[in-house]
């Protein structure tokens, strides 16, 4: 391995400064793919599959509670013990679901200590520098329709479930591609679990490379993460 490593060492020494970069940008996108394929895409497809669960939850929730307000509207008109119970029984169902929900978020890690988590974990690569930080505005997981909108603002919904919010955060930091690298598997094995969306590399003066990691998390929260 050492005679290999040496004939490598001194075929590469034997190219010029043009033909070293080409290399050096070879073994870097091998890298980042390599990387991409063993990694990444397994984490963002299973990360997916759990939005996925989230949003079919939700909209379980939702259409309980439109059958809740039609009981209760017939409730109103002419109260039967009939409608009552069965009042009675979509209230647990949403309780429960809910409960569900919130199972299901266990484990994220907090809006609010996402941005200090990542930049301190940052900061134990020297290798490293900070360039931006930036919170992106928090959405919800599931967009309500204008119509749905009115007819909710007309008949209010008591015992309203909770909703889920996607918070995301962008990170922008300077560095070599191995120390970059190292910082991906760190953020990997900490004990909270996050969503990553997109992990954006460009190279602008060898050999220190700019790059951008978006992810996110959910919360039943709409407040802002600290950053």
């Amino acid at each position: 391995m050492t005679l290999r490593w040496k004939q490598f060492h001194q075929q590469y020494e034997a190219l010029s400064l043009r033909e070293r970069i080409l290399v050096s940008a070879s073994i870097l996108i091998a890298i980042v793919v390599l990387w991409y394929i063993l990694l990444f895409s397994p984490m963002y497809a299973s990360h997916s599959d759990t939005q996925t669960q989230f949003a079919k939850l939700q909209t379980s929730i939702k259409t309980l509670q439109q059958q809740q307000q039609t009981l209760q509207q017939r409730q109103q008109q002419d109260p039967l013990r009939e409608l009552k119970e069965r009042i009675a029984q979509l209230n647990k169902h949403i309780t429960d679901t809910d409960e569900r929900l919130k199972d299901k978020l266990h484990g994220l890690i907090p809006p609010q200590q996402m941005a200090k988590v990542l930049e301190s974990v940052l900061q134990q690569h020297h290798e490293l520098t900070l360039i931006k930080l930036q919170s992106l505005p928090a959405t919800p997981l599931i967009t309500r329709a204008a119509a749905s909108d009115k007819t909710e603002a007309k008949t209010p919904v008591q015992g309203k479930s909770s909703e889920v919010y996607r918070h995301g955060l962008q990170l922008e930091f300077e560095g070599s591609y191995l120390a970059t690298l190292a910082y991906l598997k760190a953020l990997q094995t900490l004990p909270w679990e996050f969503y990553w969306d997109e992990v954006r590399l460009d190279v602008e003066k060898y050999p220190r490379a700019k790059v951008t990691i978006t992810v996110h998390t959910l919360s039943l929260t709409e407040g802002w993460i600290g950053v």
